[in-house]
């Protein structure tokens, strides 16, 4: 029997994931040695032992400690910067003979393919089949949870970030998740999008507050809230704590999006408020959707994979343009998701 992904109803992961360490063995010193550092800038902030990168491009500092030090990391912002050059055409995330394991279970395995940049790449497949554990693999959500095992590439911008030696917070804040449930933090709306940049080394309240309305404004919620930021978040409607999370996602300007069924428990009229947010996001941002609706996939994704279970293991069967997927699909099984006959 195929495992579902345990981080799908959880919101734990989300709120404490900017203050865990990646390698909570190591010692500070050790770490800064050995960890490696993605983000904007040569160096990025120390609050006590967690490593939570600094988008302001400030030095690095520990908590207690009156001293400065570069870190090492990938060229990651000439990477990015090469995107809009000569390296356009390089896909946002790539895998590669990617598999999972939960302890000795596989989740799924040998998965290849591309996320393409800019593009909504829908996940579908019956329950079970690693869609939600593939996406969890994409940030590495997946070293939260104990005994998981990952084999296989994942690159992001050409940099492999399945190497340990990759800090998983600093990708995190590249590469966002929002979760099936809405999952607000209980504070107010304002300190639920000022909590992370705070986090993350931003301290001014003008600045706090221009990023704040930005992100309201982008998933068009800031005039239905913009005069009770201070209630909690709490009070919101299902699909406005939705809005909201996304929000959050984007006040940290991320380069990718995942999302694990988004719309699956809201009501159909703020699931097609979510549905037109994501698809609004198309071009700015590289979005991934885990769904089970497949005229939503049909929608607004630009690219669909299907997964399905094969020996109790998660495949990936095909994967191509939305339009081929349906309309043409290469495999017999994708004929027969997609015309109802099969899942």
């Amino acid at each position: 029997m195929a495992i579902r992904n345990p981080l799908r109803k959880t919101w734990f992961a989300l709120i404490l994931q900017p203050l865990l360490p990646p390698h909570p063995a190591l010692s500070c010193k050790e770490r800064e040695k050995e960890v490696y550092f993605i983000g904007e800038g040569e160096k990025v902030k120390f609050w006590s032992f967690f490593h939570l990168p600094s988008p302001t491009g400030e030095g690095c500092r520990r908590r207690g400690e009156g001293t400065d030090s570069k870190l090492l990391k990938p060229d990651f912002h000439m990477k990015s910067q090469a995107r809009q050059n000569s390296r356009s055409s390089l896909p946002a995330l790539q895998t590669e003979k990617l598999s999972l394991y939960y302890g000795k279970k596989a989740a799924f395995r040998e998965i290849a393919m591309p996320i393409e940049a800019g593009k909504i790449t829908a996940i579908v497949g019956p329950s079970g089949c690693g869609k939600s554990s593939f996406l969890s693999c994409l940030n590495r959500l997946t070293d939260l949870i104990p005994g998981t095992k990952i084999s296989g590439s994942i690159r992001l911008d050409g940099l492999e970030i399945a190497n340990e030696k990759i800090d998983a917070i600093a990708l995190r804040r590249r590469v966002g998740t929002i979760f099936q449930k809405p999952n607000p933090f209980p504070f107010s709306i304002w300190k639920n999008l000022a909590f992370p940049l705070q986090e993350h080394g931003i301290k001014n309240r003008d600045r706090l507050d221009r990023l704040i309305e930005t992100a309201l404004q982008d998933v068009g919620l800031w005039n239905e809230v913009k005069d009770r930021l201070n209630t909690s978040a709490l009070s919101l409607s299902g699909g406005q704590k939705q809005r909201l999370c996304i929000a959050r996602a984007l006040v940290l300007q991320p380069e990718v999006l995942l999302f694990d069924e988004p719309c699956s428990a809201l009501d159909p009229i703020s699931s097609g408020v979510v549905e037109d947010l994501i698809a609004s996001l198309r071009g700015r941002y590289t979005v991934v959707i885990v769904t089970h609706n497949l005229a939503q996939a049909r929608r607004i994704g630009d690219y669909a994979a299907l997964f399905w279970v094969q020996e109790e293991v998660g495949r990936l069967i095909e994967y191509g343009t939305i339009e081929q997927i349906f309309t043409a699909p290469q495999d017999a099984l994708t004929a027969a998701y997609v015309n109802g006959i099969r899942g």
